[in-house]
């Protein structure tokens, strides 16, 4: 099993659908902000004032995209 595991300042891609209030959909590459304990504060990366907090289960890393 892989454990996610991320940093202020990666790069991971939203991998589900109606995240909070819409502001982001599935597929979309945003930042990572601040990181909790169950959770993640990611932001946009046009509009850094486009900010949500999404769970782990609801990204992946993009490494797991690159070839």
């Amino acid at each position: 099993m892989i454990f996610q595991s991320v940093k202020i300042a990666d790069l991971v891609k939203i991998t589900v659908e109606n995240i909070k209030d819409s502001l982001f959909n599935e597929g979309d590459v945003v930042k990572v902000i601040e990181i909790n304990e169950w959770d993640v504060v990611v932001q946009s990366l046009s509009d850094e004032n486009i900010k949500t907090t999404i769970h782990f289960h609801e990204f992946l890393e993009m490494w797991r995209f690159e070839e």
